[in-house]
């Protein structure tokens, strides 16, 4: 299992295998405040997620240049 954080409604900021990792990964574009973070399904527009992923997900974001605009690699 890997992990995503992303600020519901607008951009990807990070990725990694584990949360710690997806949460540095992050860190390198945004301040993450560990504690505020929401999962999905309590999540409002504007908060920022950390969501599970497969390793599907986590192979597409890979291969993205530009991972803040990788919300296609979820649709399927």
């Amino acid at each position: 299992m890997a992990y995503v954080i992303y600020q519901e409604g607008y951009v990807i900021y990070g990725y990694g295998q584990t949360k710690e990792e997806a949460i540095n990964d992050a860190s390198e574009w945004t301040d993450i405040d560990k504690d505020n973070l929401k999962e999905t399904h309590e999540a409002n527009h504007g908060d920022m997620v950390i969501e599970k992923i497969t390793k599907k997900h986590l192979i597409c974001l890979e291969a993205q240049s530009d991972v803040s605009e990788a919300f296609h690699c979820f649709c399927n």
